[in-house]
């Protein structure tokens, strides 16, 4: 295995890159030196001597569009070797090329406001292993706009986390943003996230995924698979079409316990697959979904007993609507009566909301405002309409139009059964 060197102090018209002395300054030099050498079956390492500066990038030739003339690659880091950039508005490490690519021994940090992966972006097929002694940690977003993968953005790839690489403390620092998606890793399209060996993805944060966010639409389907000794802080599932959703391998059993999985509120319905591979039916418990769904050993959800629900079931579901609803947290359940649940919506306005959760079609399908008055906090919550809500048999999304309160109200159909009305109205959601 050949090596080209690359260091801080070095030139990428100067050096050569064949020692420490004649290093090229970027990796973008080091993928230059390589196709100078035209050998597609080397496998080639670069080396990077303590501290450079992001953004780094191997990437494919920008003039031919092609992948660097090599076997694979392996960036490997000497002296304690890191990529480090602040306040840059590109990923401090972009890997966009088909070939093999491996890290090993090096720190991925970096600040900024790439909403694609602050400290590394993967994708257009790529193929990328963080194996020993790798690093992505302590990477910000501080932009305003809505992040996805502060620690790494996946898209279309398949990224390997192995051996003791870590990816940890990855968080945003801008609090008003509410829906910030995955801390460690967001992946994107068909990509594929493996963690195995003695990995860790802990201590991130963001709203959605603290840990790994999953997601899925029409172009594509993600997945994340668990092996060996490896942990996984949590999992959240984004995708608001029921046709097309992100799911949990399991092709071999694996230590980690306890793994909670969120997910969007398309989701939230019995049946729905989320766990998958040979190994489902003796690790599905390894997984807590939290609120009122548990995971089968089949590996899908099956909504608990009315009996056995509680408000603190209630208050774990993702209450995630829009506008001044956008926290989870502002959803404030507060009695239960019958197959129904009462709650609380907050507002910066002077309106009291009130919501409701069904936990399934009822049998009559009419309630009167007499049947949401007097609860337990002493307020009085009625409904504006003499016909009272209608709730019709034809699934979770309802037509309610005609029996909506008629002062201030407005009609919102939400993705996956919310359904909410605005004024002084009722806002609830159906599970199926």
């Amino acid at each position: 295995m050949d090596s080209i060197y690359v260091s801080e102090s070095g030139d990428d018209t100067t050096g050569d890159g064949l020692s420490v002395s004649t290093a090229v300054k970027t990796i973008s030099g080091a993928v230059a030196k390589i196709n100078e050498k035209n050998d597609s079956s080397f496998n080639w390492k670069i080396k990077v001597n303590g501290t450079i500066s992001g953004p780094q990038k191997i990437i494919k030739d920008v003039a031919t569009y092609t992948d660097p003339i090599a076997a694979s690659i392996t960036l490997e880091g000497m002296d304690s070797g890191k990529i480090s950039a602040t306040g840059i508005s590109d990923s401090a490490l972009t890997i966009e090329v088909g070939i093999p690519v491996t890290l090993k021994n090096i720190t991925i940090t970096s600040s900024g406001t790439c909403i694609y992966g602050v400290g590394m972006n993967v994708q257009n097929n790529a193929n990328v292993t963080l194996s020993d002694g790798v690093k992505v940690t302590g990477n910000r977003y501080t932009g305003p706009s809505v992040p996805s993968g502060i620690g790494i953005y996946v898209e279309d790839s398949k990224l390997t986390v192995t051996g003791t690489a870590e990816i940890t403390n990855n968080t945003f620092s801008n609090t008003s943003i509410s829906n910030s998606r995955g801390g460690g890793i967001y992946a994107a399209g068909n990509s594929q996230i493996v963690v195995s060996g003695s990995s860790k993805i802990t201590g991130n944060s963001a709203s959605q995924g603290d840990g790994v966010c999953l997601s899925a639409k029409e172009s594509g389907t993600s997945s994340l698979e668990i092996r060996d000794n490896a942990q996984v802080q949590d999992v959240y599932l984004n995708s608001n079409n029921r046709d097309y959703v992100p799911y949990l391998k399991a092709d071999e059993a694996f230590t980690a316990t306890g793994i909670v999985v969120k997910m969007n509120s398309a989701l939230y319905k019995t049946g729905i697959q989320i766990l998958q591979g040979e190994a489902t039916g003796s690790v599905y418990d390894r997984f807590s979904v939290p609120g009122v769904y548990d995971l089968s050993a089949e590996g899908t959800l099956s909504k608990k007993d009315d009996a056995n629900i509680t408000l603190a079931d209630i208050s774990a579901m993702p209450f995630v609507n829009a506008g001044s609803f956008s926290d989870p947290d502002s959803f404030e359940p507060i009695d239960v009566l019958d197959k129904l649940i009462i709650f609380k919506i907050p507002s910066g306005s002077s309106y009291i909301y009130k919501g409701l959760k069904v936990s399934e079609l009822f049998t009559a399908t009419t309630f009167t405002p007499a049947s949401f008055t007097n609860y337990s906090d002493g307020l009085a919550y009625t409904i504006d309409s003499p016909a009272g809500i209608n709730l019709t048999t034809n699934g979770p999304y309802l037509d309610i139009s005609s029996d909506r309160p008629t002062s201030g109200a407005s009609f919102i159909d939400f993705d996956g059964g919310y359904f909410y009305i605005g004024g002084t109205g009722l806002g609830y959601m159906i599970l199926e």
